[in-house]
């Protein structure tokens, strides 16, 4: 078999990080999700106090960071300025809040990552903060 590219070791150096990090900066809690390059969950953290609601939101950022090769920041500004509705693309895992980034290995997308439990703004940094941090961790 194959050895994926982000492996689990990878996906946990990047909570890690992020537990570090947000230890540090002492604002809300949040939940991390990492997909595959197919959109399955390939692992998850939340931390503690984190709202129950923002465990699917950050699976459902991930998701659709990795299938639509973008951020879903991007894909809310498509959303908009094409007139689109989320039921355009026939697939009810997709989110448009702000806060999932596609990891791509250069050209190779390899994952997506989901952060949620913080503003929208603050989700958005956060994950694109987190995703610098990849695959270099």
């Amino acid at each position: 078999m194959k050895t994926p590219i982000l492996t689990a070791q990878h996906c946990q150096a990047l909570g890690r990080w992020l537990t570090q990090y947000t230890k540090k900066d002492k604002l809300n809690p949040v939940c991390l999700a990492i997909t595959n390059p197919e959109g399955a969950l390939q692992y998850f953290l939340r931390q503690d106090h984190a709202p129950l609601r923002t465990i699917a939101i950050a699976q459902a950022k991930a998701y659709t960071a990795t299938r639509m090769g973008t951020s879903t920041l991007a894909f809310q500004k498509r959303l908009q300025v094409e007139n689109l509705q989320l039921q355009d693309f026939v697939d009810s895992q997709l989110c448009s809040l702000p806060g999932g980034i596609p990891l791509y290995l250069d050209t190779l997308l390899i994952g997506g990552l989901g952060i949620s439990g913080r503003s929208l703004k603050e989700d958005h940094a956060l994950a694109s903060l987190l995703s610098s941090k990849s695959p270099t961790i």
